[in-house]
């Protein structure tokens, strides 16, 4: 059992495997139907098995379903049970999670995983891993929310109060990391819609400092911030106030995560090349820093495009890129690369406002203004938030 439990957190375990360690489980409770310790584990195994199936865009709500209905009757057994409300409540959170992947509206679910876990709180086992799952859901809820048309202001101040009190009683880079994450969600929020995005900015990168202090070795810590860093560099560039700094961090923490996982450059070439298209940007009247700038920005480009279609959240990264790139060589048509690669990524995903926004500035900048307009008005049906978005 333990063997499996470590390929399936490495992200090997095969359906085999999982079918053998739910069989043993399987054998405990025909034996007894209300052994809630085999019935935590049977909801552990199915719900990181649906975790394994998200990772890889495949749908988890089977596995998922079956860990919610094991943990559900273990509490049943044994209500006051801290790790199987846990369990429970990351299950729920882990659907709601697959569902606003698909379009659909996650609030009841994640509604069902904080009411899951609030009884818990009033014990003292597992309370940090409580108050970081709730805090995700709310932050969860509050992304949700600024996807369409809300203010997601007060779910992502809940969720930096739990991730907090998280934090104090174990301090973990995982808690940190979820509030630098939700902060830079309030910050983009606060930019598109006309608000100071400085105070959270601010606030994300010092979480992401901790996180970091406290395991440097954490992909997901320098994943946080090196996106945070780069939506700031771009929008400081588009206000004609490029800052140096900012891209030189980007480009440094990208290169971290690159080291710690040469497998996963799917998510560090496209953020290298935002920043080297960026770079040339701030070189305009610069001819030889500029022309190197925008080949390494191509390079990058190169190494993120692989055979076949990328997965959605891939080629918006790669179309960001491209964006980025056709602002800095107007003459490139970059920006029809980047449609190439994001329109299939949007097929049966139109409810993506935030993907068919990009589609719009895509098309606006190779000059194709009526597509950009008919794109731009549909992202906003969706995100009414959108509105007053720069159209390029």
């Amino acid at each position: 059992m333990l063997a499996f439990q470590v390929r399936l957190a490495r992200g090997q375990a095969s359906a085999g495997d999982r079918d053998w360690a739910l069989e043993a489980v399987g054998r405990s409770l025909r034996a007894n139907p209300e052994d809630w310790r085999a019935l935590n584990l049977q909801a552990a195994l199915h719900r990181h098995w649906g975790v394994l199936l998200l990772s890889r865009g495949e749908d988890p709500t089977a596995s998922l379903d079956a860990a919610i209905a094991a943990a559900e009757a273990g509490l049943k057994v044994r209500p006051q049970d801290n790790p199987l409300r846990n369990i429970l409540g990351s299950a729920l959170r882990n659907r709601a999670d697959w569902e606003f992947s698909q379009g659909q509206d996650p609030t009841r679910t994640l509604d069902r995983a904080i009411l899951a876990q609030q009884p818990a709180l009033a014990r003292p086992q597992f309370k940090d891993r409580l108050l970081d799952s709730i805090g995700c859901c709310y932050s969860d809820l509050g992304r949700y929310q600024a996807d369409h048309g809300g203010d997601p202001t007060r779910a992502i101040h809940d969720a930096v109060d739990y991730l907090n009190q998280a934090e104090v009683l174990k301090p973990w880079v995982g808690h940190v990391t979820n509030i630098g994450n939700a902060l830079h969600d309030l910050a983009t929020y606060q930019a598109l819609t006309g608000g100071d995005p400085g105070p959270a900015r601010a606030q994300a990168r010092q979480a992401f400092a901790t996180g970091i202090q406290l395991n440097g070795h954490s992909f997901q810590v320098h994943q946080g911030l090196a996106e945070l860093l780069l939506d700031w560099a771009e929008e400081a560039q588009a206000k004609a106030r490029p800052d140096p700094g900012l891209l030189q961090a980007a480009q440094g923490e990208l290169e971290v995560m690159l080291a710690l996982n040469p497998g996963l450059g799917d998510r560090v070439h496209p953020g290298l090349a935002r920043v080297h298209a960026l770079e040339a940007l701030a070189h305009q009247s610069e001819p030889a820093p500029r022309r190197e700038a925008l080949r390494r920005a191509r390079a990058e480009l190169r190494l993120a495009e692989t055979p076949g279609h990328p997965r959605p959240e891939a080629a918006v990264r790669i179309a960001q890129a491209y964006l980025v790139l056709q602002k800095a060589d107007p003459l490139s048509r970059a920006a029809a690369q980047g449609l190439a690669v994001l329109r299939p990524a949007l097929a049966g995903r139109r409810w993506d406002s935030a993907g068919v926004y990009l589609e719009s500035r895509l098309l606006a900048s190779l000059g194709q203004q009526a597509g950009a307009e008919q794109a731009f008005r549909e992202a906003c049906q969706t995100n009414p938030n959108l509105r007053g978005a720069p159209r390029l």
